[in-house]
């Protein structure tokens, strides 16, 4: 993989601005959950509340779930990510993207 970002401590509803340049595939999205508390996780690619890109994925407590995107959004311009939960349910997590230049 040629890029990865990486958001830690994530406890809420969170906006990644630009977080994927342009001309790159999203190929996973990986997030580490460090609690013994579960969740379940929307990503939106256009507005907050949105599930185009991860609708209701099960993150399992204190493990790794991998998200499989291969996903581009756009060859002329950086991506935001909107990273949503209805119930956080007092979690916390690292969440890792990995890209490829397109």
């Amino acid at each position: 993989f040629d890029y990865h970002d990486v958001k830690t401590f994530v406890t809420g509803n969170t906006t990644l601005t630009s977080v994927i340049p342009k001309g790159y595939m999203l190929k996973t999205i990986v997030i580490e959950n460090t609690t013994a508390n579960a969740f379940t996780l929307n990503v939106g690619s256009s507005t907050s509340g949105g599930t185009d890109v991860v609708n209701g994925a099960v993150i399992s407590a204190s493990g790794l779930t991998t998200i499989t995107i291969n996903k581009t959004f756009s060859m002329s311009a950086d991506q935001t990510l909107y990273l949503q939960s209805a119930n956080w349910n007092s979690s916390s997590s690292n969440i890792y993207l990995t890209m490829e230049r397109i």
